[in-house]
């Protein structure tokens, strides 16, 4: 409780300072404890996880962000999850706040309740009374943490002339969500909607508030989903990575992969991020026991994945 309390002190602090300076993160850290989450996927989820075999897949690690790896993997029946973030606001988000609106919602009703939530001009009373709604399904640390937010953005802006949604100041993207649509297995149709619905309810989930390269040793993953950590490694730490120190990471994270199983190391989408792809290719060899698998057909992005093959 003594963290939930903690994590609730600091995003009001976020929403305050938010508000404050007119939303503009001054100096903000790509990824810190307390930096606005994501609010949805940027990545084409659905295309990347369909071209390999998750028939006889049994656990998976991934990054929780938004929510949306681990709920394509839930919706295509992988019921054990380790997720880790660095950011203390996702779980909050996705395992409480997003959750519920799955349990909660069918799904032409989800995709009517998020759009209100992600429409930037949505009122303060709207926003509070479909956030309250979703409480009680909620577990009890979420639940204290959700309330005391509500309730603080609703007493610091209801006298405000103009009001401004609360996930505009706590997450980001948040305006991408029918972009995202597109990108998610999960809602691509009713069909794949309800087979997350179903099996959110029993699967297993746990979260760690960890840096990548710090995770706790846990069982070997059939499948490890990295988003695009590893291009913004460099970023966080303010550090230039040498070839072997690459490698060194390359080969760290194969000892998470079970035998023919995969990584999925990072989506490209971006041109600068396109130009240092063979920051990450072309290690695979001696280095590690992945062999590096390039999608350049995938979609209009492209995909580095690494499947363990000794």
């Amino acid at each position: 409780m003594q963290k939930t309390k903690r994590d609730i002190e600091a995003v009001k602090y976020l929403i305050n300072y938010m508000l404050i300076n007119q939303m503009e993160m001054i100096n903000e850290k790509p990824f810190s404890a307390y930096s606005r989450s994501y609010f949805c996927t940027n990545e084409n989820i659905k295309n990347y996880l369909k071209i390999i075999n998750l028939s006889e897949k049994e656990n998976a690690l991934s990054v929780l962000s938004s929510g949306d790896h681990p709920f394509n993997l839930i919706s295509l029946g992988i019921m054990n999850i380790d997720t880790f973030d660095i950011n203390r606001i996702s779980p909050y988000f996705a395992l409480g706040l997003k959750r519920a609106l799955i349990i909660k919602y069918n799904y032409l009703e989800y995709l009517k309740i998020v759009k209100k939530l992600s429409n930037k001009y949505i009122s303060l009373e709207e926003l509070t009374a479909i956030l309250n709604d979703l409480l009680p399904l909620m577990d009890k640390h979420d639940r204290k943490f959700w309330q005391a937010i509500i309730n603080y953005n609703y007493f610091r802006q209801k006298d405000s002339y103009q009001n401004i949604n609360l996930f505009y100041l706590i997450t980001q993207n948040a305006y991408s969500f029918k972009k995202s649509i597109k990108g998610n297995i999960f809602l691509e149709n009713e069909k794949e909607y309800n087979n997350l619905r179903l099996n959110i309810l029993k699967a297993n989930i746990s979260f760690q508030n960890v840096d990548l390269l710090n995770i706790d040793k846990k069982p070997k993953y059939n499948i490890v989903l990295l988003s695009n950590i590893l291009t913004y490694y460099e970023k966080q730490y303010n550090k230039s990575l040498k070839d072997f120190e690459r490698a060194f990471i390359l080969n760290k994270l194969s000892n998470l992969v079970k035998n023919d199983g995969y990584i999925f190391i990072n989506y490209l989408f971006e041109n600068d991020i396109i130009k240092q792809r063979y920051n990450w290719e072309g290690l695979e060899s001696e280095y590690n026991y992945l062999k590096v698998m390039p999608l350049s057909y995938l979609y209009e992005y492209d995909n580095v994945i690494y499947r363990r093959i000794k």
